[in-house]
């Protein structure tokens, strides 16, 4: 160890994973040292954080490693101690790094645990015979992370096995039994004092005139439990209350590509289902459909969003700031956020989402994909406006008149299958075989019939229903340009323009940063071909008309999420250009459907400010 120096000056670099004691008493040995070797030392100079896992240069450093770092380079300090070298970092790659990071920046590293500095304080000069054995630590500390992880989730497992819920949230209305016989503490039982509640939230809602907020209110003066609107809307969704079974999801973290492993643990129902369905009933008639609930901060994209692997609405996350002391990372002036499945987040359910969405980027595109192609009546004439308005009710009145004639069809294959059977039932016993025959192969042709006449029903009215919004919208001659610009800083007023123009989103991730869009819309489906690995602030989005494209997504029920299986072929494009950059029109992959929408102008450029 160097000889004392009174002109150094030290940081702590701390890494706490278990609780507040472990924290103190890194700082404590750490202290210490500084007393030992008379360095001098300031609180604000301890860089730590509460954090588990292994660090990731790849993806983002850690919080601390960053502030440590900028202070490093401001020349706050000359001198850094770490209490083990498993406090630095767990991972491989990241610990080198971080070890060569603050040699270049000339700071000497000591290593308590060690007893060894990686640059000498008083000669300045690197033990490269040290630095290099620090690797073969850093190695030692993730191969060591890796087991404990391993064991963890062995030992999860097994109490799953056994009815214990060791991960996972704990239902409110019971709570786990306690005690010190390891094999039962973490079963579920009935809470006494939280179970009441919840029998009266399914029963004061099933009331004719109960409604969410009446509910959270009464719940709130009787019990002295402040329950939200939002929260009595959780229990009433949770079916676990009347089947006593609650799964929870476990990825093997030696092989993350695995399918989770669900486990299922069991416990005494508080309700009937008679009561959970009624309250299912009711909550889904009088749901706000894709409004969000009161009070809520409106987002335009909220609840329109939908997950494709569980189709339950992706939710906004705010994004974690990157900067010291930043909380939440800040674009164009307000908090950034993501969309994500919660389903999966929150081990709800079985989902495989990973996708995340880009909430600036996205509400950018869906809004001038919207000017672009649903708002094309903006500028015309009132005479355009009508002509337009009688179009969309001629093919409104001829899909009714389809409507009226499958419907008869449907009304006579129904016959043909009366009088089939009639004959079944009339045959003599001689004939009752080939008579039931014949009614079975009758049934069998009548289904197919009837299913496909069921299909186009089905497929003319949703057309129906769009075509009477493009009429609602044609109509509002309040729509024009300067409208349109008037409202492009106002969340309230563009999210009821989302919600009329667009049924849904459904993204589809292709490869990490890229993704196509399934948009459902008033004026019918297209899809959006979004690059997010694009640099600088002008950037370009594609998009294209379902009418023109098959997207091939699917293989045996699960969506493929590799762009060798996701591609597109194309359909009805004679009068359409740019299929010379097309080599086979039957598999047409992410980046020829680009110079293909790029050549008929279905392109969105956009910016993409990072202030």
């Amino acid at each position: 160890m160097a000889g004392k120096s009174i002109s150094k000056i030290a940081a702590f670099l701390v890494r706490c994973s278990t609780d507040k004691q472990d924290y103190q008493r890194q700082v404590d040995d750490l202290r210490s040292v500084v007393d030992k070797l008379g360095f001098s030392f300031h609180e604000e100079l301890i860089f730590g954080e509460y954090i588990t896992g292994r660090d990731d240069t790849t993806k983002k450093d850690r919080l601390s490693i960053i502030r440590c770092r900028k202070a490093a380079s401001e020349k706050k300090y000359n001198v850094l101690l770490v209490d083990e070298v498993s406090r630095m970092s767990r991972d491989s790659v990241s610990g080198r790094v971080y070890v060569r990071q603050f040699c270049n920046l000339g700071i000497p590293v000591y290593f308590r645990d060690k007893k060894k500095w990686t640059i000498d304080p008083t000669t300045g000069r690197e033990d490269e015979s040290f630095i290099k054995e620090l690797g073969l630590y850093f190695d030692g500390a993730a191969e060591y992370l890796k087991s404990m992880k391993t064991q963890i989730a062995s030992g999860r497992r097994k109490s799953l096995r056994n009815n214990n819920l060791v991960f996972g949230h704990v239902p409110f209305g019971y709570t786990k039994r306690g005690g010190k016989d390891k094999n039962h503490k973490s079963e579920l039982v009935i809470d006494e004092e939280t179970a009441p509640i919840v029998k009266e939230i399914f029963k004061r809602y099933s009331e004719p005139e109960a409604t969410l907020k009446s509910v959270a209110l009464a719940i709130t003066a009787k019990y002295g439990v402040r329950k939200t609107v939002s929260g009595i809307q959780q229990i009433l969704s949770r079916p676990e209350y009347y089947t006593g079974e609650y799964t929870v999801y476990v990825k093997d973290p030696d092989d993350k590509d695995m399918k989770p492993d669900a486990f299922t643990i069991t416990f005494e129902p508080l309700i009937e289902k008679e009561l959970f369905d009624i309250a299912k009933v009711k909550r889904e008639a009088n749901k706000a459909g894709k409004n969000p609930y009161p009070k809520q901060q409106i987002h335009p994209l909220s609840r329109l969003i939908k997950c494709p692997f569980c189709g339950h609405s992706f939710s906004p996350r705010a994004r974690s700031g990157d900067k010291p002391g930043e909380k939440n990372r800040i674009i164009n002036g307000k908090v950034a956020l993501s969309w994500i499945c919660m389903t999966r987040i929150n081990n709800a359910g079985e989902c495989d989402s990973h996708i995340n969405l880009n909430d600036e980027k996205l509400e950018t595109l869906v809004w001038d994909f919207i000017k672009k192609e649903l708002l094309d009546f903006a500028n015309l004439e009132n005479g355009n406006r009508v002509e337009r308005i009688e179009q969309f009710e001629e093919k409104i009145a001829e899909a009714k008149t389809h409507i009226t004639l499958y419907e008869e069809a449907i009304s006579k294959t129904e016959k043909t299958v009366n009088r089939a059977y009639q004959a079944y039932i009339n045959a003599p016993d001689e004939f009752a075989d080939e008579a039931l025959e014949r009614y079975n192969q009758s049934m069998k042709e009548v289904k197919k019939v009837k299913d496909d006449y069921i299909d186009e029903i089905e497929e003319l009215k949703k057309n129906i229903k769009s075509w009477e919004g493009s009429i609602a919208y044609f109509s509002q001659t309040n729509i024009t340009k300067s409208y349109i610009k008037k409202i492009e800083k106002d969340d309230v007023e563009k999210r009821k323009m989302f919600v009329q123009l667009i049924e849904k989103i459904v993204p589809y991730s292709i490869r990490p940063g890229v993704v196509v869009i399934e948009l459902f819309t008033i004026n019918g489906r297209y899809y959006l071909l979004l690059d997010g690995n694009q640099r600088g602030e002008n950037r370009i989005a594609h998009y294209i008309a379902a009418p023109f494209v098959t997207w091939h997504t699917e293989e045996k029920g699960k969506l493929k999420m590799y762009e060798i299986n996701s591609y597109f072929t194309l359909k009805n494009i004679d009068i359409l250009q740019g299929s010379e950059y097309i080599n086979d029109q039957e598999h047409v992959t992410f980046k020829e459907m680009q110079s293909f929408c790029a050549a008929n102008d279905w392109a969105l450029p956009y910016n993409y400010i990072y202030k």
